[in-house]
């Protein structure tokens, strides 16, 4: 969403979850074969769970983006999630009333991400090749004790020394002359861990939650190098 919303001229996004990255590689190429795919499936719950426990084949890329982006559109409150095999397991937003994005709106996404490099790797690789002059920002999935939980991004998890080896190379990441915002829980974890940068704590409103009336503001830390009002 930051980077939708700054439009940087060029950009380097990264993650660990292979679907997502070859998804958009295959939108910034042939958006139209993606939506023509996508556009043959039906909207419904039954279509939905078919879909969900269908394996394409790495080969059919225009096919898997569709159905990554059909999964995300219908799946509850657009989760992310998988088992520990790395299966998508998420279950169909019942009562829903949303529909396939458009053909403008595929087309605008392709437009968007024409000048992007995607790259899928774990963050310390891609955390190499920060250099002076970069804005870098991190979102990493949230440490909680080594266990696997609900929000668990995919199937391996991030724990309290993946956030410890993180405010190492925040470290290498000042000395070069870049700036970084890291977004992360605030909890005893990170305000231990990440201390000795600016910080700031802020409330955002959770969306993970059955029961619209569940859903609870939380509080967030952001945390960086640059010095804050």
């Amino acid at each position: 969403m930051l980077f939708f919303a700054a439009q940087p001229q060029q950009a380097l996004l990264a993650d660990t979850n292979e679907d997502l990255i070859e998804m958009y590689r295959t939108m910034q190429r042939n958006w139209q074969g993606v939506f023509r795919v996508a556009s043959q499936y039906p909207c419904t719950e039954q279509y939905y769970y078919q879909l969900r426990d269908t394996q394409i084949p790495r080969t059919h890329s225009n096919w898997r983006a569709a159905r990554f982006i059909y999964l995300n559109r219908f799946c509850f409150n657009g989760l992310y999630r998988t088992n520990c095999q790395g299966e998508f397991n998420v279950p169909y937003a019942r009562g829903t009333t949303r529909q396939l994005q458009s053909r403008d709106e595929f087309e605008q996404f392709s437009h968007d991400i024409q000048n992007v490099q995607f790259v899928c790797q774990d963050f310390r690789d891609t955390l190499q090749q920060v250099r002076r002059g970069d804005f870098v920002y991190i979102d990493p999935p949230y440490a909680v004790e080594n266990k696997r939980i609900f929000k668990q991004y995919g199937a391996t998890t991030f724990g309290r020394q993946d956030l410890q080896e993180l405010s190492d190379i925040l470290h290498d990441i000042d000395r070069c002359g870049a700036r970084f915002v890291v977004s992360y829980a605030y909890n005893k974890d990170s305000l231990e861990i990440l201390r000795g940068w600016c910080r700031k704590s802020l409330m955002v409103q959770r969306t993970v939650a059955g029961i619209t009336n569940d859903r609870k503001v939380a509080r967030e830390l952001m945390i960086t190098n640059v010095e804050l009002c």
